[in-house]
């Protein structure tokens, strides 16, 4: 995970707007603050406008206290400021999303580590398992055609869940 962005306290923070579209599919993450998702409005936010799908979330207990990461935490938006959420899996988070397509399983991920510190983040391996329950759990995100290695995904099938698509 070199390549991947690391903090304590909030893993992404962002701010939306009535005037913006904001999508998150595909991406697989781990963290350990206290919260995975934290999303502000800047300006007007009076609606829907965040898809969130095929992401794949894994925690790790707060090394200062052993609180599990919240999922999302919102200021000033409107209720509901999702267009769509849904297709996402999460693993050993505070609380489980709802949602009849929200999962709250093992990924059964190629190598996810006892956590033992920060660098355990290194060796995290988000590809997927034959067992892992993201394969082919997703749904189809149109312009989306490669994974993060550059796997061609299936095209108009459903895709798999998080960064990477299961290798035959």
């Amino acid at each position: 995970l070199s390549l991947f962005c690391r903090a304590a306290g909030d893993g992404i923070a962002f701010s939306v707007n009535d005037a913006g579209t904001y999508v998150f599919q595909n991406n697989s993450f781990a963290g350990y603050g206290a919260t995975s998702y934290d999303i502000s409005c800047r300006g007007s936010c009076t609606k829907a406008n965040i898809t969130f799908q095929n992401n794949l979330h894994v925690g790790f207990r707060y090394p200062e206290g052993g609180a599990l990461p919240g999922v999302f935490y919102t200021s000033g938006l409107p209720q509901g400021p999702f267009v769509a959420r849904d297709h996402n899996i999460y693993y050993n988070m505070r609380t489980c999303p709802s949602g009849g397509s929200e999962h709250c399983v093992d990924p059964k991920i190629a190598n996810l580590p006892a956590w033992s510190g920060e660098a355990s983040l290194d060796g995290i391996d988000f590809h997927l398992t034959s067992a892992s329950p993201a394969r082919s759990a997703g749904v189809a995100a149109p312009g989306l055609t490669e994974d993060y290695d550059g796997v061609k995904r299936p095209g108009n099938s459903p895709n798999d869940i998080g960064a990477f698509q299961f290798l035959h």
